[in-house]
């Protein structure tokens, strides 16, 4: 008797297409492949029941059954979605408004956080907070990047303070700071609280404390009271010191208003004007300042026992003339025996004389108690070798003339 023979099952085919393409393709858990830029691949399998589960980074796996015949071939289709990946953003301040893409979607928390999950791809994200400049940022969102955290710093919106005052070149400044803001110009500031002068020469600085809310326009006015005239004069004797000539004559300007014959005044205006070379107003407010009793020092050249050489010894002969309303005295440096301190009816004028064709000096004639004569020559202190010099030995003349 023969026996029958039943044929044997033929292998089948699995056909694989994904979208995306580039997808790993599992059959019961064990990996087969990839699919390819297509988004398909082939996998030639024994007849049976599979579980075939398709997966890719940034999109959820999905998982089909498929019961695959004797020599069939099935063909099985996948389309995956994009995975949710959450944001997570950070505000300073806490409590902002959470914008996405122009639409709200919640506030941060009173720790500045706020979760956000949205699908991959790019995103505007904005926060706001009132009395505070909203800020946005272009985030693209993958999963390489959805653990770090988005971060929101927020400026307060800047109040605006402008100052005025009775004085047009007074200058305001704000708090401690060194640097001074011009009158009427609105300066931004953050808000808070602020100490606030306005200041101006030759003034009383006057102070006020204010406090600005986020966005507020604020002005205020204040009055500065001018200074006495003694403290006037101590400015200017600063001024004088530091070379700040202009600022002197504005101080001895506001002194002579209310005093025309502070001596002082009349004093540190007449040095400002002579260490500016205008030897006219020098003059006039110098021979103010003796007839007030001020005391003036003055610089010159003299040359022991008059002996001059011109190729030396110019930078030796500094001496010094000092004048008050009585009297006027001599300190040279090189030959003290020389000094002198007498009336100014006890100088003779002999005039202004040019030696050796170079240098001009003052001539005059000093008698001292006993009715002695001696013949005393000054040069400029920075003009000697030259007739230039003139116009300053032509003050020293006026002034030693009787007071």
């Amino acid at each position: 008797m023969k026996r029958s023979t039943k044929p044997s099952c033929l292998e089948g085919k699995i056909i694989v297409r994904t979208d995306p393409p580039e997808c790993e393709v599992s059959l019961n858990d064990q990996k087969q492949g990839v699919t390819d830029d297509n988004g398909q691949l082939a996998i030639p399998i024994a007849s049976g029941r599979y579980n075939i589960t398709v997966s890719k980074p940034g999109y959820d796996s999905s998982t089909k059954p498929v019961n695959l015949g004797c020599g069939k071939t099935e063909t099985v289709i996948f389309k995956l979605n994009l995975s949710t990946i959450t944001l997570s953003i950070r505000t300073n301040p806490p409590d902002c408004e959470i914008l996405v893409n122009q639409g709200s979607k919640g506030r941060s928390d009173s720790q500045g956080l706020f979760k956000y999950p949205t699908l991959p791809g790019s995103i505007l994200i904005e926060a706001r907070k009132e009395g505070y400049l909203s800020k946005m940022k272009p985030i693209e969102a993958t999963i390489e990047n959805a653990g770090q955290e988005v971060t929101f710093t927020l400026e307060p919106i800047p109040a605006s303070l402008k100052v005025t005052a009775n004085v047009a070149s007074a200058r305001v400044r704000i708090g401690n700071q060194a640097e001074t803001r011009a009158l009427n110009e609105s300066t931004l500031l953050p808000p808070g609280r602020y100490q606030i002068t306005a200041e101006a020469l030759g003034y009383e600085p006057a102070s006020f404390e204010i406090t600005l809310g986020p966005g507020e326009i604020a002005k205020r006015e204040v009055s500065l009271q001018r200074l006495s005239p003694e403290e006037l004069a101590k400015q200017a004797e600063k001024m004088y010191d530091n070379r700040a000539y202009a600022n002197v004559f504005t101080l001895c300007n506001y002194i002579f208003e209310a005093e025309p014959g502070y001596g002082a005044a009349h004093r540190l205006a007449g040095l400002a004007y002579l260490a500016e070379q205008n030897y006219a107003k020098a003059a006039a407010h110098l021979v103010q300042a003796l007839s007030s009793n001020e005391t003036i020092s003055l610089p010159v050249r003299r040359h022991a026992g008059e002996n001059f050489d011109i190729n030396r010894g110019h930078t030796d002969c500094s001496s010094i003339l000092i004048m008050n309303k009585k009297e006027v005295e001599f300190r040279g440096l090189q030959a003290p025996n020389d000094n002198f301190k007498v009336t100014y009816d006890q100088i003779q004028m002999l005039g202004i004389q040019l030696k050796k064709n170079t240098a001009v000096y003052l001539s005059v004639k000093v008698t001292d108690k006993r009715g002695k004569g001696r013949e005393f020559n000054f040069y400029s202190f920075d003009k000697e070798l030259s007739q230039s010099g003139r116009a300053y030995l032509e003050l020293l003349q006026h002034l030693l003339q009787s007071h």
